[in-house]
């Protein structure tokens, strides 16, 4: 599971504002284990999760519905029960 103090202090000490992550259909299996994505899961939409140096991470996902336009979804950690 993601350890949020560590990864903001090493962005604080890199000088970096943020770490962005991002994932379509397993092809990033650092970003999976960072946020302790379920291994067995292939995702088919792509996400990202923006772990700012100071603050709460988001996520952030594309969700489509069928015969529905395309929507945006953005939460923050707690926000769900599962990884975006």
């Amino acid at each position: 599971m993601i350890d949020l103090a560590a990864i903001q202090k090493a962005l604080g000490e890199q000088g970096l504002d943020g770490w962005l992550l991002y994932d379509l259909r397993g092809s990033n299996p650092i970003a999976r284990a960072v946020i302790g994505f379920d291994e067995r899961q292939i995702g088919t939409r792509r996400w990202f999760y923006l772990i700012p140096r100071a603050g709460e991470p988001v996520a952030i996902r594309r969700t489509r519905s069928r015969g529905r336009p395309a929507s945006r979804c953005c939460t923050g950690p707690g926000a769900s029960s599962s990884p975006p």
